[in-house]
């Protein structure tokens, strides 16, 4: 993390240091005046492109809907300012990593995550989501908000334990101060779903699908569409068939394999109607794992990086974020046997699980399809000081 800042104050927060900087952004670890030794961050759009108006549309956009969403599982943004002619957004601040970037972490150590933490991570992500998919305007009108582009990279992790979604900049609602046309396609390629990637009309079920990707890939540890040309990927994503996890990974409730499959079915109608009831799955696939799990495998894996990079901050920011949650010697919880495995177990012949009656009322039974493998890499984004969770405020 850099410690120099050109600027030192914009509105009502002074800029304590430049954590990271993306292409439309600047994000800096601040304050609020009048409110010192409480961490925030700050999203300042880049000087050239304040006089860019799409660029500056996009920007407003985010606030203007993520403002409004008020959720434990979604990074909290507190304001959208603007002095002098520059835009920025303040934020929560959170200490921690992107999925992304846990996920990675786990294939460098050689270890898996338990598939029920991955089952829980999934259900906190529903909780954020359906009360995005939920929320109203001013008159009580559904907004119909829909993410777009729920990805790893999109999923923050704290140290504390907490599963936050983020970036709704590329977010469809009613009422945007810019509308995406009809035909252009927004979001990360590989995760999108088949009427997403036609540019077709969707849905809330868009969502529901990309999540049942995430799931997929963070369980069976392997991108679900490994080395494929464009041509080949467009096609892959418009005629989705997804492996059973059971043919990839032993150990995997059935109840993670049911919500992945359910999620991921090709016609929107086949899926869940909504993020509750994929989220009651989930939870249920998790069964007693949680945030004492994740605290866990956040400090195992991360946890040296995130305490390195805190040292750079100011002591009264160091005391608000509870480090103690990092050290080794905290207790861990019994019972629930080890969150992080030494190896992905192979899978061994077996039958696929049956669709409980939830699922069949609202679909036909699960796809078999034959899996394919390639290691599941991702970028690792701990060369930030080792604030893995900066960068992806800025995507």
């Amino acid at each position: 993390m850099s410690t120099e800042s050109p600027v030192t104050k914009l509105g009502d927060y002074e800029l304590v240091a430049r954590v990271a900087q993306g292409g439309m952004a600047t994000l800096y670890l601040a304050q609020k005046i009048g409110e010192e030794g409480k961490p925030l961050a700050v999203k300042v759009i880049h000087p050239h492109l304040q006089d860019d108006w799409e660029a500056t549309r996009w920007f407003i956009d985010e606030a203007l809907i993520a403002i409004r969403l008020k959720h434990p599982n979604v990074v909290a943004v507190h304001e959208l300012g603007e002095e002098d002619g520059t835009y920025f957004l303040a934020m929560e601040y959170v200490h921690g990593c992107t999925l992304a970037n846990l996920l990675a972490l786990a294939q460098r150590r050689g270890v898996a995550i338990d598939p029920r933490l991955i089952a829980w991570i999934g259900s906190e992500i529903c909780k954020g989501l359906h009360l995005a998919h939920e929320l109203k305007g001013d008159a009580g009108e559904l907004l119909n908000v829909i993410h777009r582009d729920l990805s790893p990279q999109n999923v923050l992790l704290s140290h504390t334990g907490e599963v936050k979604l983020i970036d709704f900049g590329v977010a469809k609602a009613e009422g945007r101060a810019r509308r995406t046309s009809h035909g252009e396609v927004r979001g990360k390629l590989r995760y999108m779903s088949p009427e997403q990637a036609a540019a077709e009309p969707m849905d809330r079920r868009a969502d529901l699908f990309s999540l049942g990707v995430v799931l997929w890939e963070a369980s069976a540890q392997r991108r679900l569409h490994p080395d494929l040309e464009m041509v080949e990927l467009l096609d892959a994503l418009r005629n989705p068939q997804i492996p059973s996890l059971h043919s990839i990974r032993q150990g995997v409730p059935g109840e993670l394999d049911e919500a992945v499959q359910w999620s991921t079915r090709p016609l929107a109608e086949q899926r869940p109607s909504n993020a509750a009831d994929l989220g009651a799955l989930l939870a249920h696939a998790a069964g007693p794992i949680g945030k004492r799990e994740l605290v866990e495998v956040m400090r195992t894996l991360v946890g040296p990086q995130l305490v390195k990079s805190a040292r750079s901050f100011p002591k009264p920011f160091v005391e608000a974020l509870a480090l103690d949650q990092l050290e080794p010697t905290n207790p861990r919880g019994e019972g629930t046997g080890p969150v992080l495995l030494d190896r992905p177990e192979a899978a061994a012949p077996s039958q696929p699980s049956q669709p409980s009656e939830r699922r069949r009322r609202g679909s036909a039974g699960p796809k078999s399809t034959s899996a394919q493998g390639w290691l599941f890499v991702l970028a690792l984004a701990l060369a930030m000081g080792g604030i893995a969770a900066a960068a992806a405020y800025l995507l």
